[in-house]
């Protein structure tokens, strides 16, 4: 995959993972996590430069681990499926979680990836609606960045 036409700008994105089998990840320094098999979407920003946030997730061999999300894309059966992504100066992570919610998608576990928050019942890491496609996944977020008001771009993973 092929991420340099994304720009260096300021942007939101959602990465969009597939969980192969059922998981306890150890995120941080205490938290541990069970995450079950199916699809999640985690909601980021990146205040600088979006090409190389994402690229920091394309090329999985990153690292020293910062992020929630981290620690659970450093697990074998997590599987990056594919981002969507939008260029935007201001922070709209929770305009774009809140919406991913009223669509059906759930919290994993409060305050994950979203810690500076600290809102009751939310989280920027959530489980997509059950029983759902790669391809419902993507078309869900998109509807999610077009209802807040931002262009969605896709990229689509092949493998991870």
């Amino acid at each position: 995959m092929n991420i340099s036409t994304v720009p260096a700008k300021k942007g939101v994105y959602v990465l969009i993972i597939q969980v192969e089998n059922d998981l306890l990840v150890k995120v941080g320094h205490s938290r541990v996590v069970s995450i079950s098999k199916g699809f999640y979407i985690y909601v980021g920003s990146a205040l600088k430069n979006l090409r190389l946030r994402l690229r920091r997730y394309i090329c999985s061999s990153f690292r020293k681990k910062f992020w929630h999300i981290d620690y659970i894309l450093s697990e074998d059966s997590v599987k990056l499926r594919g981002i969507v992504y939008s260029l935007c100066a201001l922070k709209v992570e929770p305009s774009v979680a809140l919406t991913l919610l009223g669509l059906g998608f759930k919290v994993v576990s409060e305050g994950l990836g979203s810690s500076e928050y600290n809102w009751k019942g939310y989280s920027h890491f959530l489980k997509a609606p059950r029983e759902v496609s790669l391809e419902r996944t993507v078309k869900l977020v998109e509807e999610a960045f077009n209802a807040v008001g931002l262009k969605p771009n896709t990229i689509i993973c092949d493998h991870r």
